[in-house]
């Protein structure tokens, strides 16, 4: 999925404004890409108490599937941790990829928060992954194949 489609240029509800969806899943690009961030910026939202584990992390397996037009094809089983919080009233939910506790607890921590550091964190993440992609498409298009 292109990371592109998750932060559009158009303002919703005002500057940097984005949808609970777009904020997941910079949420889970953060927990691969900026991990560390991650955990800092919920250590904070921690720190100020009153967060509540509703659901603790837990793994889970994930069927990936692909349509085509000779139908679905079943891809790959991703393995995915989800989490859910509730701060101040709030509620929170979290799946990255692959298993981790901390960054799963961490993202449902920053979900349920909501505010222009997570934004940021959320938005950076997406922009680190979209640069990454393009980077790949960059390499695959310079990729020659030579007689041999």
């Amino acid at each position: 999925m292109a990371a592109g489609r998750h932060l559009p240029g158009r303002l919703r509800d005002g500057p940097g404004a984005v949808t609970a969806a777009e904020r997941a899943s910079g949420l889970a690009a953060a927990a691969r890409t900026r991990r560390d961030a991650l955990l800092a910026v919920a250590g904070d939202i921690a720190a100020g108490g009153g967060a509540r584990v509703v659901e603790p992390p837990a793994a889970a397996v994930v069927p990936l599937r692909l349509a085509t037009v000779a139908g679905e094809l079943a891809l790959v089983d991703a393995v995915v941790t989800t989490a859910s919080v509730e701060l101040g009233g709030r509620r929170g939910w979290a799946c990255v990829l692959g298993w981790d506790d901390r960054a799963a607890l961490a993202a449902a921590l920053c979900d349920a928060r909501a505010d222009d550091a997570v934004t940021a964190l959320a938005a950076a993440a997406l922009a680190d992954e979209r640069a990454r992609e393009e980077a790949a498409a960059e390499a695959v298009a310079a990729t020659r194949l030579v007689p041999g």
